[in-house]
């Protein structure tokens, strides 16, 4: 890869799990969340630690797509990324080029959630690496971004059967897992999914998945809830067969 000395400087190397990574870092946020990778969440990590090769992951919510260049590169398994937001997606999928990885790893700019329809991404700001986004939701937009959602029930018709999901859409998890109850549910392995336990929803994310045969793991919970600040209540839950 032939870059000028101006693009190198948007360019960093990671070595995780005896791997290198690289990735496009055009601001600070997208830094940081490189420098966390380790650290953030290191039970997602631990999950991904336990898949096989032959295994299928769709992380929907895919941000700039650090766990699913950690899934592809250090565990060679095939990822399905989903981030409909714009600066998101484009980062992603520059990460993806400069790995090589676009034969382990492809990104679709689309929401999902429980119905295939037109809306709006509502941008709770205008930074590349961003969270807190939602398709359709209540929060109050610093823009608004045209989208188109379809549901996991879709996504299994087009693209197969994940063994893995990861759903990290800022409060409307219930509603992706709502869209996946005919048909991808059944065959999946494992999910984590990111719960507020200070929502009333997430009693149907875990009554729905324990009704499919998953069992939650308490320990995950624990350890990623937070217990102060601004995200208080939020944590990621991990189901499994």
């Amino acid at each position: 890869m032939d870059l000028s000395t101006k693009e190198l400087m948007h360019y960093c190397k990671t070595q995780i799990a005896g791997k290198d990574i690289s990735f496009y870092v055009p601001n600070g946020p997208c830094l940081w969340r490189v420098n966390t990778l380790r650290t953030k969440e290191p039970w997602t990590l631990e999950w991904i630690d336990t898949f096989q090769p032959s295994d299928v992951l769709w992380d929907i919510g895919a941000n700039i797509g650090l766990y699913s260049l950690y899934a592809a590169v250090v565990k060679g398994v095939r990822v399905f990324a989903f981030e409909p937001e714009a600066a998101n997606y484009r980062v992603l999928n520059e990460n993806i080029r400069i790995n090589n990885m676009q034969d382990n790893i492809n990104a679709f700019s689309i929401a999902v959630s429980d119905k295939h329809t037109f809306g709006q991404l509502k941008l709770s700001k205008i930074e590349t690496a961003a969270s807190g986004h939602q398709f359709n939701g209540n929060n109050r937009p610093a823009f608004k971004q045209g989208c188109i959602s379809y549901t996991m029930d879709m996504l299994y018709g087009a693209l197969g059967q994940p063994d893995h999901i990861k759903i990290d859409v800022d409060g409307l998890e219930p509603l992706v897992i709502a869209g996946g109850l005919d048909k991808v549910l059944a065959g999946v392995k494992s999910i984590m999914v990111e719960i507020d336990e200070q929502d009333q929803s997430r009693t149907f994310v875990k009554d729905v998945l324990i009704k499919h045969g998953f069992k939650w793991n308490p320990d995950v919970a624990l350890r990623s809830t937070h217990q102060t600040g601004d995200f208080k209540g939020v944590g990621e839950h991990l189901f499994t067969r």
